[in-house]
């Protein structure tokens, strides 16, 4: 399935909007919700590599918005129910974090700290290892709800072309794929198991803020969308 990003957005307040106000455009993120009522583990994949730093970041913060989409939640969490982990492309380089819950302070610290630029990162365009780490680690939380989110342009090497695609398919739960400044490639597409959000440069800040917020909330009770906002933003 695929999920344009206005799928995220109020519709009436999107058509509200003319093109004179797209450069004062924003986003502001809905109401996080109540903690789910059974554990969920979120699994966040994200793309280091040198197309991404060339300009395929249609907005340029992608860690920002990261972060921005995990305090927001954080900040609603009052229960261990809701565990977040962070891969990165550069796996296994780059040490996965977490599992880690939202409702404690240190371990929030730890999740803001993993979505930073990593220094150590080699731009690695393979998704294939971090992905089989993710399905190893879902693997270990069986009968639980399960979702994974990769930030990625898609522009990927792996060895063999079809092996991501094929992790992908075998991740057990339901998979988030946010296409940065790129059109879905055709494999992703074909999965079962997929919804896709293309960010193009056309989006206002916080758009990535919003998409994954929106996985971050999937099990959430009370949670609402995001909408946006014309004119200047009265908080980060």
């Amino acid at each position: 399935m695929v999920l344009l990003p206005s799928g995220l957005l109020a519709p009436a307040l999107i058509s509200t909007l003319g093109s004179h106000a797209k450069a004062f455009r924003y986003v502001e993120l809905g109401n996080a919700g109540s903690d789910p009522q059974t554990p969920v583990l979120m699994l966040l994949n994200l793309d280091d590599s040198g197309s991404l730093a060339a300009g395929n970041d249609p907005v340029g913060a992608r860690y920002e918005e990261a972060k921005r989409a995990l305090r927001h939640i954080a900040a609603a969490s009052l229960t261990d129910l809701q565990q977040v982990a962070v891969f990165r492309f550069d796996h296994p380089k780059i040490t996965p974090v977490g599992p880690l819950p939202l409702n404690d302070g240190p371990s929030v610290g730890k999740l803001l700290s993993a979505v930073e630029p990593p220094a150590e990162a080699m731009g690695s365009s393979s998704l294939t290892p971090s992905m089989m780490a993710m399905n190893r680690l879902a693997e270990q939380h069986p009968g639980i709800d399960r979702v994974a989110v990769i930030f990625s342009d898609f522009e990927l090497f792996d060895q063999q072309p079809t092996q991501p695609y094929e992790e992908i398919a075998r991740f057990p739960g339901s998979v988030h794929a946010v296409v940065l400044g790129n059109p879905p490639p055709a494999p992703l597409l074909a999965l079962p198991n997929v919804e896709v959000t293309q960010v193009s440069p056309s989006d206002p800040p916080g758009m990535l803020a919003a998409v994954l917020t929106h996985s971050l909330t999937r099990f959430r009770g009370g949670a609402t969308r995001a909408t946006i906002r014309a004119g200047t933003p009265h908080s980060p």
